[in-house]
């Protein structure tokens, strides 16, 4: 029984998040995980959803196990584009379909200018005021 708990706990930790060793595309993690996943995606070729739900989950866990946690953040802003689009499929008015797009782009590209210059800012703020700066730990894998 030790056997099998020690091979679960294993794979688990070869497979969860290591915030100091995230998996790279050069990796042989990474390649064995998709020499996995090209004989299973040929499987579902005649069934399109689900092919397409494989292909999202493998990539979210491709990016999870690259970035953490954060990958909540990419289903968030990708359900949220999602949702959008759906709603400007369903209105008539050009200006409704307009709102959509404007609040996706404000989203996407404000997460985005965060990430890659909430420091700056905060650095020269800082350098204005006079305070020490500490940089905030801001590395998402895009």
């Amino acid at each position: 029984m030790t056997l099998w708990t020690d091979l679960a706990r294993n794979l688990g930790e070869v497979l969860s998040y290591t915030p100091g060793n995230p998996m790279l595309f050069s990796s042989g993690l990474f390649w064995g995980l998709f020499l996995l996943f090209l004989p299973l995606y040929s499987l579902l070729r005649d069934r399109r959803w689900q092919m397409i739900s494989f292909v999202v989950v493998f990539s979210f866990y491709f990016y999870y196990r690259c970035s953490g946690w954060f990958v909540l953040l990419l289903g968030a802003t990708s359900l949220l584009d999602w949702a959008l689009s759906r709603l400007m499929i369903r209105c008539g008015s050009a200006r409704m379909r307009r709102l959509c797009v404007a609040v996706s782009l404000a989203v996407s590209l404000g997460v985005l200018c965060y990430f890659k210059y909430a420091n700056f800012f905060l650095w020269n703020w800082s350098a204005l005021v006079g305070h020490n700066f500490e940089p905030l730990e801001l590395i998402v894998t895009v």
